[in-house]
């Protein structure tokens, strides 16, 4: 998952909620 770049974490807007999309 953090491994994914910001686009992917757009996707998953849930789980982002929790981890830190702009990493």
């Amino acid at each position: 998952m953090l491994c994914h770049p910001d686009q992917s974490a757009t996707r998953h807007s849930r789980r982002v909620a929790r981890t830190p999309g702009p990493m």
